[in-house]
């Protein structure tokens, strides 16, 4: 196997001992009269690295734990250390065999009894089409699509996600405008297509991008069918006869004169559409003309920092009457500059709690949910952090899991399950989007996490967040 040299993100000495392996054979048991390909290859990875393993990311071959010794017929020899627990993860991906099928090797068992069987299920497929009605066939005509699949896979050991098992893109002027995908083991899958917005236009004008899909759940020997239609995005209900004035300052209360900035909607079914762009003028200002409004359902625009992923300035939805309103916005503060303080409620006792309150200390400020799955793996790193770190940051370091939840209830009930007590569970208080804290700090999505030092000034992330606490300390 190849050998690779990695670079560990330490200040001290490190030591590796190499372990000898007990030899454990793994047997893969084919369904009937599919034999096990000659150069089907599974890859074996610590179970928490389930996200990184994915084979459409490249990586699997060079980062696996194991790589197995092929003894024939479906059988492999892998070494495991004596006395370890910890399940470990195989992954089958054979395009003409059998997808991104995952399986948990309990060590404990394997060790005792020196092989493992696995059975392999028949596989199934799926076609996901795309329809263009006649109306828009014209326009559709020249745009490219990228149709995928995902199916749930394990990531942090205990969550799950939506993973890609295959991708492949097409034109509407192929024979067909669908993907076809077989050898799919057996479940719950995620068909997708989406127009490239490559073809979208000029950015100043953009339109947003279709992007529709459908649940299949496949079965052994089968092909199931999913059907979504192409459709158009509406700009027209963008517009109408309402002006927003808005005026924006720095956090010292200076105009932000000179600032880029764009305005977007996000559409449920289409995504992000660029509405406009411009500048402010000297005294942090600028007038947008041509708004839909009137009403409660009136669409929501969102003000964002130029460039991209720039941070969100804040919203505008012209809810009322009036055709005219003004919006008075503050830029969310950068690194350098002091953290914005920010009140949120004890998951605990309810009681408030200020960021200010941590004054002295490294803070490091995680926005997340309990719902997002991409949250959970950082939350769980926090936890380790802070009870690998606890004599060096005792009294030093605060992580504050800043939840962007509809309740304390729900954090309660989550952090409980996880056994995350280390951290310091605060609410944002309000909807996701709609709270003092997360607007302050410009969070449009989570996770999202901000560094602060002892001053209490934000700090940029550079690498490794424990390092980077550390040369605080």
């Amino acid at each position: 196997p190849e050998i690779s040299f990695w670079k560990i993100p330490t200040e001290n000495p490190l030591t590796v001992t190499p372990v000898s392996g007990v030899p454990v054979k793994v047997e893969l048991k084919a369904p009937e009269n599919v034999p096990v390909p000659n150069d089907l290859a599974p890859l074996f990875y610590p179970r928490n690295f389930g996200c990184t393993m994915w084979p459409n990311r490249h990586v699997g071959e060079k980062i696996q734990s194991q790589w197995p010794k092929p003894l024939g017929n479906g059988q492999f020899e892998i070494n495991l250390t004596q006395g370890t627990t910890a399940p470990l993860q195989m992954l089958v991906h054979h395009p003409r065999y059998l997808r991104a099928f995952e399986h948990t090797i309990e060590t404990t068992a394997a060790l005792a009894q020196g092989s493992v069987k696995v059975a392999l299920p028949a596989p199934g497929g799926a076609i996901l089409k795309l329809e263009v009605p006649e109306k828009f066939a014209e326009t559709a005509k020249e745009k490219t699509f990228g149709f995928g699949i995902s199916t749930l896979v394990t990531l942090g050991g205990e969550s799950e996600i939506y993973m890609s098992a295959a991708e492949s893109t097409t034109r509407t002027g192929s024979a067909d405008l669908q993907m076809e995908i077989s050898h799919l083991p057996p479940g719950e899958y995620w068909m997708s297509v989406s127009e490239d917005q490559g073809t979208t236009g000029p950015a100043s004008h953009k339109s947003a991008a279709f992007n529709e899909g459908a649940g299949v759940e496949v079965k052994a020997g089968e092909t199931t069918t999913a059907v979504v239609q192409y459709k158009e995005f509406d700009r027209s209900k963008l517009k109408g006869k309402f002006t927003a004035h808005v005026t924006v300052k720095r956090r010292d209360g200076s105009p932000a004169a000179g600032q880029d900035f764009e305005m977007r909607n996000i559409d449920r079914d289409f995504g992000w559409n660029i509405v406009t762009t411009g500048t402010l003028s000297d005294a942090g200002t600028t007038t947008i003309e041509g708004l839909a409004g009137g009403s409660k359902e009136a669409p929501l625009f969102r003000m964002y920092e130029g460039g991209d992923w720039g941070a969100k300035i804040g919203n505008i939805r012209m809810d009322t009457a009036e055709t005219s309103r003004s919006f008075n916005f503050t830029l969310a503060a950068k690194p350098g500059e002091p953290a914005p303080d920010v009140a949120f409620t004890d998951v605990y006792s309810s009681k408030t709690v200020n960021l200010s309150d941590f004054s002295g200390k490294v803070v490091v400020l995680d926005f997340w949910a309990t719902w997002c799955g991409p949250c959970q793996a950082p939350m769980e790193k926090n936890q380790k952090l802070l009870t690998k770190n606890a004599a060096a940051w005792a009294d030093k370091v605060v992580i504050i899991g800043a939840s962007v939840d509809d309740s304390t209830e729900a954090v309660r009930k989550h952090v409980k399950e996880k056994g995350w007590d280390k951290v310091r569970h605060l609410w944002c208080g309000g909807t996701f989007r709609d709270n003092v804290p997360s607007q302050t700090y410009g969070v449009d999505g989570v996770p999202t996490i901000f560094l602060i030092d002892q001053a209490g000034k934000l700090v940029e992330q550079t690498g490794d967040l424990e390092s980077q606490v550390n040369s605080l300390l």
